[in-house]
């Protein structure tokens, strides 16, 4: 199935009279390192005024054609190209739903309504769900895309651990994507193994250990948290079990990743210090 991809245009001063212009094709240096393939949905996005724009879109007829001046044209299906519109607004709340692949992302914002002018900057990929809402403004209905959206911190999953846990086979490289229900940075049971053996398995932040209220049910139980984002990770890089990860408890672990990039250990435990010191004062 396709996938769908944004990619940022200039705004252009359109003049009155001017004929339709329709999206045929794109021109980039990122298509081939993005993945952009034969059949992919490539929206054409803006940005000016603190706000964001759908320029068009194309559907790609063939794989990324590398120029030789090292460029990459994207050419499209014939009939597939939109009407070029550099007034065509993205409403808030389909910015705010966006997500960006394969990161697990959401467009940032500098402040709630302002979005941040370098969030749609090259070539990005957006999940299924984005792209049916970019078609949608587009009046355009019944894209298959490949419905990868990255899932964090929210379900459990069969073998016990959470999606961003999934187990692979040998050794300590980590980043490489595996297709399983979604798309998910592989992560290696051996060096969680050996950051337990190292930490125990008490969260880092709140120091609880699990055992201590649920007894054997709660035995064992514990995320570990890659002090660096795993998105941020080269493919081939040897993780380091003691210096890259930590133990965090669930609570905790959902904490770390209410901002983006996550905050440091560091921080959410002075927080959780400063509050817990005020609940024994009251």
């Amino acid at each position: 199935m396709p996938a769908a991809f944004t990619h940022y245009w200039q705004r252009e001063k359109l003049m009155p009279g001017d004929e339709p212009r329709y999206c045929s094709q794109a021109f980039s240096t990122q298509f081939v390192e993005r993945g952009v393939s034969a059949g992919d949905r490539v929206f054409f996005v803006s940005y000016y005024g603190k706000r964001p724009y759908l320029v068009g879109a194309i559907t790609a007829v063939t794989n990324p054609v590398v120029l030789e001046n090292g460029a990459e044209r994207v050419d499209a299906v014939p009939g597939s190209g939109s009407i070029i519109d550099f007034d065509r607004a993205i409403p808030l709340e389909v910015a705010r739903a966006i997500i960006r692949l394969p990161s697990g992302e959401g467009l940032k914002f500098a402040a709630e309504d302002v979005l941040d002018s370098q969030t749609l900057r090259g070539v990005q990929r957006i999940s299924a769900a984005s792209a049916e809402l970019l078609d949608g403004l587009l009046g355009v209905t019944g894209g298959d895309y490949t419905d990868d959206e990255l899932v964090y911190e929210v379900e459990m999953v069969e073998d016990g651990l959470y999606p961003d846990e999934v187990a692979v086979s040998q050794g300590y490289t980590e980043g490489a994507v595996a297709q399983v229900v979604v798309n998910r940075y592989e992560r290696d049971p051996d060096a969680r193994r050996a950051c337990l053996e190292h930490y125990g398995f008490s969260c880092v932040v709140c120091e609880i250990d699990l055992s201590a209220f649920y007894g054997e049910l709660g035995a064992g139980f514990i995320h570990v948290h890659h002090v660096t984002p795993i998105s941020e990770l080269g493919q081939d890089y040897a993780i380091d079990p003691v210096k890259d990860l930590v133990p965090v408890c669930p609570n905790c672990h959902a904490m770390l990743h209410r901002k983006s990039p996550p905050m440091s250990v560091e921080e959410l435990r002075e927080i959780y210090e400063a509050h817990t010191s005020a609940l024994l004062e009251e």
